[in-house]
């Protein structure tokens, strides 16, 4: 149930993300694509991929940090 709870929590932080960061992050990590793939759909170098991936898992990481200081 917590993982549950987590996943949950993460999914609502997603849409402060923006189209870009999220797509990768959607396909990634709960469509289960590798970062190829990703490029591949979307018609863009794996090497962006990777970067709006990383960026986008920080802004989650920054703002989930942020939510646990308040609740």
């Amino acid at each position: 149930a917590e993982s549950f709870n987590r996943l949950l929590d993460g999914a609502k932080l997603m849409v402060h993300l923006s189209n870009d960061h999220r797509e990768v992050v959607v396909m990634t990590k709960y469509m289960g694509y590798t970062t190829l793939e990703a490029a591949e759909t979307l018609g863009i170098s794996e090497s962006a991929v990777k970067a709006r991936l990383r960026r986008g898992l920080k802004m989650i990481q920054t703002l989930w940090e942020a939510e646990s200081i308040y609740s």
